[in-house]
């Protein structure tokens, strides 16, 4: 049986199916990995809905696939992090010191990846490096996090909820400079969550683990399986039926924290009428083509 990859091609809105590359032994430093399972979001449906995939240089494709448990095959010589048969989750964004650095300053290229500038990073499956459906495939174990027993079976969901773990640290970060260390630990926020994909789940988890009462603004109606599982994750459901988005009182009827995970610029400036003085809207995704 052979195997064959998820590719985006430049001009092609509709994803490919291509032989799979092939790895070369590992090199010092170097790991060889295979994808245990993949996950597919609305980053990989907006790569081909642009039909501007990043490819890397020197290729006319790319390789999706940027959600991933893998597991170590082989490891190459002075590798000791990680050992053949480990579970890992490898890392999506990196830095890079190819030509794109081309005059960016020394001290952006410092940052942490997730802050540095565009040219100064690649992204697994999604800028300028292919990403993880394929059946194996090279890496660095600086790059790979070890998954701890007992949640394998979740740790594929690592990338989305750093994405919105990310926004409610940010978020946590912001007001503690502005209002002191105790605002939300004394006085917890109200979050608002606008939309209902993986983000939008993700950000539930990171709000409830830490007491926050949320509600979630969709599209769906209050009995579908979507609506049900907010509530099962012990969140308020409301859509355009419950949710008022002109309240008298914002202070009394509104959000401190507001998660935007809808990409959506109209839900973007309704949910802000709902923002309560000192409150801090997130917004985690957005159209290539913003209206």
């Amino acid at each position: 049986m052979s195997f064959q990859s998820i590719a985006a091609i430049p001009g092609n809105q509709e994803p490919q199916l291509v032989a799979a590359i092939e790895p070369a032994p590992p090199k010092a430093g170097e790991v060889i990995c295979e994808t245990v399972y993949l996950g597919v979001c609305g980053t990989d449906r907006e790569i081909l809905h642009a039909a501007t995939p990043h490819v890397p240089s020197g290729h006319d494709q790319l390789i999706l696939g940027h959600e991933c448990l893998a597991r170590v095959l082989e490891v190459g010589e002075g590798v000791e992090s990680v050992s053949a048969g480990d579970l890992v989750v490898p890392a999506v964004r990196r830095p890079t010191t190819g030509s794109t650095t081309d005059g960016i300053e020394a001290f952006k290229l410092k940052r942490r990846p997730d802050m540095m500038p565009w040219g100064a990073y690649v992204e697994r499956g999604i800028v300028w490096e292919h990403g993880f459906s394929l059946p194996q495939w090279i890496d660095r174990p600086e790059f790979l996090y070890s998954v701890p027993d007992g949640i394998e079976n979740i740790a594929i969901l690592s990338e989305p909820i750093s994405v919105s773990e990310k926004a409610v640290r940010e978020a946590e970060q912001a007001q503690v400079a502005r209002l002191g260390s105790n605002e939300w630990v004394d006085n917890p926020p109200r979050v608002l969550i606008t939309g209902m994909g993986p983000i939008a789940f993700a950000a539930i988890i990171c709000c409830r683990s830490r007491g926050w009462e949320v509600t979630v603004f969709g599209r769906d109606s209050d009995d579908t399986f979507r609506a049900n599982l907010v509530r099962q994750f012990d969140a308020r459901y409301a859509n355009a039926d419950t949710l008022d988005f002109q309240t008298g009182n914002v202070e009394q009827d509104g959000f401190e924290l507001i998660l935007e995970c809808t990409g959506n610029d109209r839900v973007m400036m309704q949910s802000a009428q709902l923002l309560a003085g000192c409150g801090i809207m997130v917004w985690l995704g957005a159209s290539r083509l913003p209206q």
